[in-house]
């Protein structure tokens, strides 16, 4: 239980050190895009810094869990971000007229953060790096298609 409580402690407050760094774009929407670019800006400072750990650049395996699950707050329900009427920021139009596509990536992204969930419990080296590679596909189709440059 311990372990748990730590882990969700880093979680929140990694986050909220991170967050801080997308307030500046942020302000320019409001709102749930506010929120959307703040959450999205957390998850790619979460995604570099597992990254970092991957690479052997840092030695702080034991932050890996708390990382991948950051990357999942939000995941399930990503599409709920973007709501019609919050166009705008570096969300690109197809968003909403491409819906079910949209859809299909946040499902994508979900099913990836989850994977990394399970492999940093697994402990398993490849397996982390397989699902780390995903989450960052997952990101990158995405923004291929819906964010604007």
């Amino acid at each position: 239980m311990r372990g748990g409580s730590l882990g969700m402690a880093r979680v929140l407050a990694l986050s909220a050190a991170l967050a801080g760094s997308g307030l500046a774009f942020a302000s320019a929407t409001s709102g749930v895009g506010a929120y959307r670019s703040t959450l999205m800006s957390t998850w790619s400072r979460h995604l570099k810094l597992a990254g970092q750990i991957r690479k052997g650049e840092v030695d702080r395996k034991g932050d890996l869990a708390a990382h991948a699950a950051a990357l999942r707050i939000g995941a399930d329900d990503l599409v709920a971000l973007f709501p019609k009427g919050s166009e705008g920021g570096e969300a690109r139009p197809e968003i909403w007229s491409k819906s079910s596509a949209f859809a299909e990536a946040a499902s994508t992204y979900a099913a990836a953060t989850a994977a990394l969930v399970k492999a940093t419990e697994g402990g398993d080296d490849a397996a982390i790096g397989a699902a780390l590679d995903a989450v960052g596909s997952a990101c990158g189709g995405c923004h291929k298609q819906f964010k604007a440059d």
